[in-house]
C-alpha cells in the first residue's frame, strides 16, 4: 500500500513538473554578451506561454553581483513575448566566462517556473583587439613605405572610443576608430623616413587605447635595407601620327641595383612600335607587356627609347588607293553602250512587236571619234521603224537585218539614245535571245570596242 502510494505521488510530482515545463518555455539570442569593465550585457528573449490563461512572469536572480531588468513580463494565453534583457555587473568583474542563473516564476501558479542560464564573457583590455603587422620585406628608407595594421575585434561587441597609435623611433602615427562586433579593420600607414638610417633591425610598437585607458602594446621588428637612389625621368613627345617617349634612369647612390621598366601596348599598336633596346620579355594577357629588365652600378645610366609610328601605314593606305584608282581608270571603257526592250506588245496571232533602245555615253574626259555602233535584228517581218536617229545602212541578212549608225563626234558626258521598233517574225516560245549591240571608237591612236549585254525573252 505504502509503494502504491509513493508511487502515485511520483507520478503527480512527474505530470506536474512536465506540465510546468510544456507551460513556460524561454529562449535566448545574444545581442551584445561580451563585456569590458561596467558595461551591460543584452539579451533577446523569447518569453512563451502556452498556458489558457494570460500571465505575468517575475523575473529574478540569486546572483547579488549582478542586476537585470526587467524584474517582471506580461504575457497572452497561448502566446509569446520577445523583450530586451540586460544584465549588469554591480562592480568591474575579473576577465572570465560568466554564467548568470535567471528565475522566471508564474504570479497565477508559482508550480509554473523555469530557471534560464545567461553566459557572458567579461574581457580584459589586453584582449579586446588582436593587431597583426603587413610590413615589406625590406624597407627602403629612402622611399615612402606603405604599412599595414589589421585589427580585429574578434568578439560581440561593439568597440567605440579605440585608439591605436603606431610609433618607433623614426615616425608617429595615431588612428581613432570604431569596431561593430566581429568586424576586421586594415589601416594603412605611408610611413617616411628622415635622414639617412643604417641597414638593421629596428621596433615598430602598436599601442591601443580604450577610452583613453591604455590598454595594449604590441612590438614588432622592421626590416631597413641599403637602397641605391634611382631616379627615373620620362619625356614624351607627340607629332603627326608619331608618338615617343625616352625613359632614363640613373643610379644616383652608391649600390647595384636592379630595375625594370613596363609598358602595355595593344596588338594594333605593337605593330607599328619601335623600341631600343629591345625588351626583356614579351608577355601576352589580352594586351603585350613588354618589360624591360638591368642592372645598375653606381653613377650608371640606362636610356629606353619606345615610338609608335602610324605615318607607314598611312603612307601604304595612300597607295594602295592610289593603286586601285589607277587600275579603275586603266579598266574603265571611256564609252558605254547599253541595249534594252522597253515595251513588248502580242498580237493576237502570236507575233510580238518590240520597243528597243541602244544607249550610248562618254563617260571620259575628252571628246570621242568615229563611233560606229552595229545592231542586229533576227526573224523580223519588216524593216524597223526609227525614231530621229536612224541608221547610216541597213542591209538585210538571212532571216533578220543588220543596221550601222556612224556617229562622227561625241563630247565629254554627251549621251544618244538610238530607239526603233520592229515586229518579229517568230512566235516567242520559250527563250528568246535579242543579240547584242557593238560599238567602235577611237581614242587618240588607239580603236576600242564595246558591246552591250544579251537579252533575253520570255514567253
Amino acid at each position: 500500500m505504502k509503494k502504491s502510494v509513493l508511487f502515485l505521488a511520483l507520478m503527480v510530482l512527474l505530470i506536474q513538473s512536465t506540465l510546468a515545463f510544456k507551460t513556460l518555455e524561454i529562449e535566448d539570442e545574444p545581442i551584445e554578451n561580451v563585456l569590458i569593465g561596467s558595461k551591460e550585457a543584452t539579451f533577446w528573449v523569447n518569453l512563451t506561454n502556452n498556458g489558457d490563461f494570460k500571465d505575468i512572469f517575475r523575473i529574478s536572480t540569486l546572483d547579488i553581483q549582478w542586476d537585470i531588468e526587467p524584474k517582471q513580463v506580461t504575457v497572452n494565453a497561448r502566446s509569446s513575448n520577445i523583450f530586451k534583457f540586460t544584465i549588469t555587473p554591480f562592480t568591474e568583474r575579473e576577465p572570465a566566462l560568466y554564467g548568470v542563473s535567471v528565475k522566471f516564476i508564474s504570479d497565477n501558479d508559482e508550480s509554473i517556473k523555469d530557471s534560464h542560464l545567461f553566459k557572458i564573457d567579461v574581457l580584459s583590455y589586453e584582449n579586446m583587439i588582436s593587431p597583426t603587422f603587413v610590413l615589406p620585406k625590406e624597407i627602403n628608407s629612402n622611399k615612402e613605405n606603405l604599412f599595414s595594421l589589421n585589427l580585429l575585434n574578434d568578439h560581440n561587441i561593439h568597440l567605440e572610443d579605440i585608439k591605436v597609435v603606431l610609433e618607433s623611433d623614426f615616425f608617429s602615427y595615431e588612428r581613432e576608430l570604431e569596431f561593430l562586433p566581429y568586424e576586421e579593420i586594415k589601416e594603412d600607414f605611408l610611413v617616411s623616413f628622415d635622414g639617412s638610417i643604417e641597414e638593421g633591425q629596428y621596433p615598430i610598437k602598436v599601442k591601443i587605447f580604450y577610452q583613453d585607458e591604455f590598454a595594449k602594446e604590441v612590438i614588432t621588428n622592421m626590416n631597413i635595407g641599403y637602397f641605391p637612389d634611382v631616379t627615373e625621368v620620362r619625356t614624351p613627345e607627340s607629332s603627326f601620327l608619331v608618338e615617343r617617349t625616352t625613359i632614363v634612369k640613373v643610379n644616383e647612390g652608391n649600390l647595384i641595383s636592379h630595375e625594370s621598366y613596363e609598358k602595355d601596348f595593344t596588338w594594333f599598336e605593337k605593330l607599328f612600335t619601335y623600341t631600343d633596346p629591345k625588351p626583356t620579355s614579351i608577355e601576352k594577357d589580352g594586351k603585350y607587356t613588354y618589360t624591360w629588365e638591368f642592372d645598375l652600378d653606381s653613377g650608371e645610366e640606362v636610356i629606353i627609347f619606345i615610338q609608335t609610328n602610324y605615318r607607314y601605314l598611312v603612307l601604304i593606305i595612300i597607295l594602295v588607293v592610289l593603286l586601285l584608282i589607277w587600275l579603275y581608270y586603266l579598266t574603265k571603257r571611256e564609252l558605254t553602250i547599253k541595249k534594252k526592250v522597253t515595251t513588248i506588245k502580242r498580237s493576237k496571232e502570236g507575233y510580238s512587236t518590240l520597243n528597243i533602245q541602244v544607249i550610248i555615253k562618254n563617260r571620259s574626259r575628252q571628246t570621242l571619234h568615229e563611233i560606229k555602233i552595229l545592231d542586229k535584228l533576227i526573224g523580223v517581218t519588216e524593216e524597223p521603224n526609227f525614231g530621229m536617229i536612224k541608221p547610216d545602212s541597213i542591209k538585210g541578212e538571212m532571216n533578220g537585218v543588220k543596221m550601222i549608225w556612224n556617229i562622227p563626234i561625241l563630247r565629254k558626258g554627251e549621251e544618244r539614245i538610238i530607239y526603233y521598233q520592229t515586229r518579229l517574225r517568230l512566235k516567242i516560245i520559250g527563250n528568246f535571245v535579242i543579240p547584242v549591240a557593238v560599238a567602235k571608237y577611237r581614242l587618240g591612236n588607239k580603236i576600242r570596242y564595246v558591246r552591250t549585254k544579251a537579252i533575253k525573252l520570255f514567253s
